[in-house]
């Protein structure tokens, strides 16, 4: 669902419209999504060249697909017409009308364990009245053991990589006017932003953009806004 989600707010799928690809291995889960529900659930078990399916409901007009979870672009595949495509940093993100896109296939890259923390693992759907349904996928790969500290009896704690948010900067000139419910992910709030630059903004032709850098912090093991 690394991790902008920016925006996710939710956080999408590189492709231009087409039919769904028909890869050489079947379908290892399939989930129908409702974004007229709010839900979330946390999928595990994956590994590399697993495939997930969504059926996308007719009420779902975005779809935000978190980098951690590929390893490319291509690695997405879409049956319907998007209208438009993002690089928003942590997830690729899609935008459709209600019912132009019945169908999303994603084909995994090993994704890291602890896929609840990890925006880079989420997949977002929205609706147009922003109600967002939310996966989060995990890994049936074991946790690496902690490295040993040569210098103590302890072990050495490794956080995870920072993610950064970001969304296109809103018409007011305002960060604080573009921050939704879905950005406060793992508990991290809706403050911190600053103004920046990004490519991706205003459809690849770059422009102004609100982000931050949420960080995970290994003394409270949680993650806040640097």
């Amino acid at each position: 669902m690394n991790r902008p989600i920016g925006i996710l707010a939710c956080l999408g799928l590189g492709l231009a419209a087409g039919a769904l690809a028909s890869p050489a291995q079947a379908a290892d889960l399939s989930i129908a999504v409702d974004c007229s529900v709010a839900s979330q659930t946390s999928p595990s078990g994956f590994n590399d060249g697993d495939r997930i399916v969504f059926t996308v409901g007719s009420t779902c007009t975005r779809a935000d697909v978190g980098k951690g979870l590929i390893s490319t672009q291509s690695d997405i595949s879409i049956t319907g017409t998007v209208t438009t495509t993002q690089d928003a940093v942590t997830h690729w993100r899609y935008f459709f009308a209600a019912g132009a896109v019945t169908g999303i296939s994603v084909t995994t890259k090993d994704p890291i364990t602890e896929g609840d923390v990890f925006q880079g693992d989420d997949v977002f759907f929205l609706s147009t009245s922003s109600q967002t349904v939310r996966y989060q996928f995990a890994s049936s790969s074991p946790s690496p053991d902690p490295t040993p500290d040569s210098g103590s009896s302890g072990t050495v704690v490794t956080a995870p990589a920072s993610e950064i948010q970001q969304f296109g900067m809103p018409a007011s000139g305002n960060c604080e006017d573009g921050v939704t419910e879905e950005m406060n992910w793992s508990g991290v709030g809706m403050d911190g932003w600053g103004i920046s630059w990004a490519q991706w903004a205003n459809d690849g032709a770059g422009g102004a953009v609100c982000t931050r850098t949420v960080m995970y912090d290994t003394s409270t093991a949680k993650w806040t806004v640097s």
